[in-house]
């Protein structure tokens, strides 16, 4: 496996719908590699009538929105030559 290959197929590669799991486009950003998918804004809590129930959803925040603009990361991605 080419570590560099593989990053370069990255960039910019949006998941397929049943991978991503997520009802917006979840997507590695080119620039800096990061995964830009839905993050979920809500409340903790104690189980519900479901043991798993204890998080409740308030918002739902796109990737590109929460992560702020690329140039803004600090991050200088460059390849090995």
């Amino acid at each position: 496996l080419d570590a560099v290959v593989l990053a370069r197929a990255l960039q910019g590669y949006t998941l397929p719908p049943d991978l991503a799991l997520d009802s917006h486009r979840a997507f590695f950003r080119e620039a800096d590699h990061q995964l830009m998918s839905t993050v979920l804004v809500g409340e903790v809590h104690p189980p519900r009538a479901d043991p798993f129930d204890v998080f409740t959803v308030r918002a739902l925040v796109e990737g590109e929105q929460a992560a702020g603009p690329a140039a803004d990361s600090g991050c200088r991605l460059v390849f090995p030559t």
